[in-house]
């Protein structure tokens, strides 16, 4: 039976943080590092169609046949899963929060954070911001398509909106200015001893 959650839970994790490029960055894992999150009402409702069938994979583990250490992980991810599918289909708050639409987090780290040798933070970073215009267009569907937005919200939006743009203006040119410095590493000394 353990093997059988690990599978299933190994599954259900590489779906949930395919879901959420940017929780999967904050977990350690780059996967996805190329990409944001999709709001779109297709990707919505994929997203909650594999919650369900996630749901009902963990619901047919036999908790009594686990480990405490494999069952404990079992109750974390059925109650991972099953708030995700709330917030997915009953609070939407992609419907109405402006701030789910904000690719700060999904940017900030990628700038500030080595996750990534240095060209690869610029490569996911360029694709991220390539993504950028599809994802505020996304953002301007679902929101426009809501019950609307509580003005606190939109306040702090915009307040967070002009961060990231102050950001990305500072950021981008340390993160370049890093990359320069590498090359002109790689070319006086060959490749530099962290990446050996």
């Amino acid at each position: 039976m353990t093997d059988r959650f690990r599978e299933v839970g190994d599954s259900i994790l590489d779906a949930l943080l395919e879901y959420s490029p940017e929780w999967a960055n904050e977990l350690g894992d780059h996967r996805f590092a190329d990409r944001l999150s999709d709001y779109s009402v297709d990707a919505t409702r994929q997203r909650a169609a594999t919650l369900t069938d996630a749901l009902s994979a963990l619901d047919e583990i036999d908790d009594t046949m686990l480990p405490p250490a494999d069952h404990v992980d079992l109750e974390m991810l059925r109650s991972r899963v099953s708030a995700d599918l709330w917030r997915s289909t009953e609070l939407r708050p992609h419907t109405w929060d402006p701030l789910e639409h904000l690719p700060r987090d999904a940017l900030h780290v990628l700038l500030t954070r080595d996750v990534l040798p240095v060209e690869e933070r610029l490569r996911a970073l360029a694709a991220r911001c390539g993504a950028v215009p599809g994802f505020l267009e996304t953002a301007r569907s679902c929101l426009d398509g809501g019950p609307g937005m509580p003005r606190p919200h939109v306040e702090t939006a915009i307040t967070q909106a002009r961060g990231v743009v102050a950001m990305l203006r500072g950021e981008a040119d340390a993160s370049s200015n890093s990359t320069r410095r590498c090359a002109g590493w790689s070319t006086r000394h060959g490749t530099p001893p962290w990446r050996r």
